[in-house]
């Protein structure tokens, strides 16, 4: 999956809890990351951001491997490229 920022993989991990749960809610989703409802939904329309140690806590609810942990949390606050971009870089 390619992300252009932060908020693409939060989207995209609402998305896909919600193909498994048609009940699955903004509200379940912003529980289980330990956020307010309409927290969550500032920070999905990028209205409001995320402190790098909010990124931390999230990722762990998030259950992200090593490296989407890595990029999620340098790419809070930054332009940073994408995950793939940011393996890529990583390997040559």
């Amino acid at each position: 999956m390619q992300y252009a920022s932060y908020h693409d993989l939060l989207i995209e991990e609402f998305e896909r809890r919600k193909q498994l749960n048609e009940s699955y809610s903004l509200r379940s989703y912003a529980r289980n990351l330990n956020l307010s409802a309409p927290r969550l939904s500032k920070i999905l329309k990028k209205k409001e951001g995320i402190s790098v140690n909010a990124a931390h806590a999230i990722a762990g609810k998030l259950n992200l491997s090593e490296l989407q942990r890595s990029w999620f949390c340098n790419s809070v606050g930054s332009n940073l490229p994408s995950l793939e971009e940011a393996l890529y870089q990583i390997i040559i």
